[in-house]
């Protein structure tokens, strides 16, 4: 489970969780709440119990809707 808050003063466009590893997952998570606004509180659940044991590392990608972008990465052992 990834969440926190999210604060974009351009107003939210969409949020992208990336995980590479040894396994491979991408979504573009836009709940329609989000978008618009200049904060939100982000808690979403990913299923990893089909990866494989390794390192993995989680990208948390916010676009505004100016077209900014902010990365975040975190990683975590399975």
């Amino acid at each position: 489970m990834w969440g926190g808050d999210i604060s974009a003063p351009n107003k939210i466009a969409s949020v992208t969780i990336e995980i590479h590893g040894a396994w491979a997952y991408e979504v573009t998570y836009t709940d329609a709440a989000m978008v618009g606004q200049t904060t939100y509180h982000l808690h979403k659940h990913v299923n990893v119990s089909a990866a494989p044991a390794g390192h993995y590392h989680v990208h948390i990608t916010v676009k505004d809707q100016a077209g900014k972008e902010r990365e975040i990465e975190e990683h975590f052992d399975k």
